[in-house]
């Protein structure tokens, strides 16, 4: 059964709190990180460099903000991301579909993701896969389960949307179904998002700017 969307703002609070240690503003300031440094392209970089410019800053302050806490860099199966040993969960950020942060939609990667990818989410499986190798189930997205999140980021024109999931992967690298679903910036926040600022030129994949601190580089 597809897990639904948490949007309440007390159970949002109390989800990030009890699994990651962390508040919605600060996932929300690595979701910004990302944000700025996509914007900052300009239409003389490459067509790709928006989306790989996010992923990167995103990560990068993905890693800023729980690293000191205790987490530690990974760069397993070459992906990027966080992990708490000691809680057996592990956190990435993908660029996602127009379906992030909304109740009734089902959100993707912008990019199916590969077998290493499917082997760090095969843990969120569910009890009943995982049972048939191994003796102890670790599907568990509650405090202290192993499991496999994603930052998710949706940016396009003036919408910008964010939540982290737990997926469980499809054979071909898509999300199938969710273990878990907490909101970030959804649907229901300013202008179907992020509230933007109009002053910023558009780039040419009409990315444009947002209320932080970002100046726009010109080509």
């Amino acid at each position: 059964m597809r897990a639904k969307l948490v949007v309440n703002p007390i159970e949002v609070t109390n989800r990030l709190h009890e699994l990651f240690g962390v508040s919605k503003e600060q996932l929300i300031e690595v979701v910004f990180k990302g944000i700025a440094a996509r914007v900052d392209c300009t239409r003389h970089d490459p067509l790709s460099m928006p989306g790989i410019r996010c992923w990167g800053a995103a990560t990068r302050g993905l890693r800023d903000l729980f690293v000191p806490l205790g987490w530690r860099a990974d760069n397993t199966d070459n992906i990027p991301s966080v992990l708490h040993r000691r809680g057996h969960i592990k956190i990435a950020v993908t660029n996602s579909d127009n379906g992030t942060g909304i109740e009734v939609a089902h959100p993707q990667p912008s990019r199916d993701k590969g077998d290493g990818a499917q082997r760090a989410g095969f843990s969120n499986q569910g009890q009943e896969v995982f049972s048939m190798i191994a003796d102890d189930s670790l599907n568990d997205v509650g405090p202290g389960g192993n499991s496999f999140w994603y930052l998710c980021i949706f940016c396009l024109g003036d919408m910008i949307r964010a939540e982290i999931l737990c997926p469980i992967l499809g054979a071909d690298g898509s999300f199938k179904d969710f273990r878990a679903r907490i909101a970030l910036i959804t649907e229901n926040d300013d202008n179907g998002g992020f509230p933007v600022r109009r002053d910023i030129p558009e780039s040419p994949n009409s990315d444009s700017g947002f209320e932080i601190n970002v100046t726009r580089k010109e080509a």
